[in-house]
């Protein structure tokens, strides 16, 4: 006889189906019935983890914020403040595959968080441990004289968000438009701002 899979697996391969389907298909697609015949299990299944779709896309996005965070953690941090930082904000611009594909699966959520309360919740808290990250840098960078002082280190980093997810919109949505190449050069420039 098999044993069962662990409950943290099945609801692991739930999600990575939900991040599949909006990725390739779009938010949209995302049904109990796509979901299940995506992981290749019952619909009973989907429906016994989650109680409904809304409870099934607010876990998918959580666990999308939670992968790149822990990406963004594992970072190798570079020789200098500025290095460390454009090195952090090039995980979240769509560079390659992984990227991409993260980067696709996060747009779809993000703009569903527009008008689902629940969804704009992790959106924000992401992006507010972001800009704290950021902030925290700038202002160690300036402590030890490797910033320009004058420089608002809320504002700043409140920028290099709105520049980064503005980044990974234009690269997806117009790709020719905005090469990898040239995406990076934006973020340097940015941080070139900062750190001088």
């Amino acid at each position: 006889m098999k044993a069962a899979r662990p409950v943290a697996d099945r609801r692991d391969t739930l999600l990575a189906a939900v991040m599949r389907i909006a990725a390739d298909r779009g938010l949209d697609e995302v049904s109990f019935r796509e979901v299940a015949a995506e992981s290749g299990v019952s619909l009973g299944t989907v429906q016994y983890y989650f109680p409904n779709k809304d409870a099934l896309v607010r876990a998918a996005f959580a666990q999308v914020v939670e992968q790149i965070t822990a990406r963004l953690l594992a970072c190798e941090r570079g020789p200098s403040a500025a290095d460390s930082l454009r090195r952090i904000l090039e995980q979240l611009i769509p560079l390659d595959e992984l990227r991409r594909l993260e980067s696709r699966v996060y747009l779809a959520f993000a703009a569903r968080a527009a008008v689902v309360p629940e969804l704009r919740d992790i959106q924000h808290a992401s992006w507010d441990r972001l800009r704290t990250f950021c902030r925290e840098l700038i202002r160690s960078a300036q402590r030890d004289g490797t910033a320009r002082a004058d420089v608002d280190a809320s504002i700043a980093s409140a920028g290099l968000v709105a520049v980064v997810d503005g980044l990974l919109l234009h690269m997806l949505t117009d790709p020719s438009g905005l090469t990898s190449r040239r995406a990076t050069a934006i973020l340097r420039q940015q941080l070139a701002a900062i750190f001088g």
